[in-house]
């Protein structure tokens, strides 16, 4: 919100921010978008390129997870993830999602941790390869 309003005051030339904000801004004629960070045009904001349709290869996401602490009972985490599955099958919770362009991606938790693992090897092959922010 402090960066949005930075730019929307033009005290910076550009800012990223989530999904859902700069869809709502970019309706509303406050911003002017470049491209949203996706391989792909959302369905909410088609006008809007993705970032691989404009050209740039972009490595960027923002991901939620549900954590438990280490050692929790598998019958808890079945649990957890056939509700949040639950959730995310609910055409009321889907409708309201969409209304704020929120780009959902759901995977279990088998797969979320495998494709965490995954994430983490990449980012440290990209800190290997070009490490400008380490001390």
């Amino acid at each position: 919100a402090p960066a949005v309003a930075a730019l929307e005051g033009e005290h910076v030339d550009a800012t990223i921010s989530s999904i859902s904000m700069g869809v709502k801004l970019h309706k509303e004629d406050r911003v002017r978008t470049l491209a949203v960070l996706q391989d792909k045009r959302l369905p909410t904001a088609s006008d809007i390129p993705g970032f691989a349709e404009s050209g740039w290869t972009v490595r960027a996401s923002t991901n939620r997870g549900v954590q438990m602490p280490a050692g929790t009972p598998p019958e808890i985490i079945a649990m957890w993830d056939a509700a949040i599955a639950k959730i995310h099958k609910d055409p009321e919770f889907l409708k309201q999602a969409a209304q704020r362009s929120m780009a959902l991606s759901y995977i279990g938790s088998a797969e979320y941790t495998q494709y965490i693992k995954q994430e983490a090897e990449a980012y440290a092959e990209m800190w290997a390869a070009d490490p400008w922010l380490k001390k």
